[in-house]
């Protein structure tokens, strides 16, 4: 019987090990992302080369020290829906709502600045 006790005493250590560790798993993992969706008046709108296969839009006004939403994607017909309500918010002098992630800084990697530059996932005609 003695032994038995200690066998399960030995397991429930275990278990109990593990389940620390599993929270303090959880516990270090980052917070998750939040998308943000953002004001933005047109100041300008650019195609990039066309090697890069990109097009952002520079706001009038910097949004917590960013300016420039920018897109990436080889989809020909999407890049010439953004671009279009993109120039039309431009020309017509109206506000973009724009969907990003500010934690998302991966999008250096193709020419959009971590200092002021965001992934623009999302785009409307706003006022």
């Amino acid at each position: 019987m003695n032994r038995a006790i200690r066998n399960l005493a030995g397991r429930f250590a275990l278990l109990a090990f593990g389940l620390s560790l599993a929270c303090a798993l959880l516990a270090s993992r980052p917070a998750a992302a939040v998308e943000t969706w953002t004001n933005c008046t047109p100041a300008n709108v650019m195609v990039a080369a066309a090697n890069t296969k990109r097009i952002h839009v520079k706001c009038a006004q910097a949004v917590n020290g960013v300016r420039y939403y920018a897109l990436n994607n080889t989809d020909a017909a999407l890049m010439a829906r953004v671009l279009t309500l993109l120039t039309s918010a431009q020309i017509a002098g109206r506000t973009l709502s724009v969907l990003n992630d500010p934690a998302d800084l991966s999008g250096q990697a193709w020419g959009c600045a971590n200092s002021d530059c965001r992934i623009l996932r999302a785009v409307s005609l706003g006022q």
